[in-house]
């Protein structure tokens, strides 16, 4: 199973000021974490332990292609609905 995240990423830009902004990324679910997150719906909440695995694609022309795959592990809390989260 596959969801698509959505997270705020806030940096500092300058002293004292700061941006943020929307980060949306796709996540794997296999096993018992795909069961566990079957039933969610836009909005609910998600503490999730995740590893990052690199992909490379060499093409037969010489051009290297690399990637990034985010794999869930782990699942943290599940607060689905919104109105559980953060209880």
């Amino acid at each position: 199973m596959r969801l698509l995240l959505e997270t705020e990423l806030i940096r500092c830009t300058t002293s004292g000021n700061y941006q943020s902004e929307s980060v949306t990324i796709p996540v794997r679910f296999f096993s018992r974490e795909a069961e566990a997150v079957r039933n969610a719906r836009p909005n609910d909440y998600l503490t999730i332990g995740c590893h990052l695995y690199g992909t490379e694609f060499k093409a037969p022309d010489g051009i290297v292609k690399r990637g990034v795959q985010i794999i869930a592990d782990q699942i943290l809390q599940e607060a689905t609905h919104q109105e559980g989260a953060y209880q």
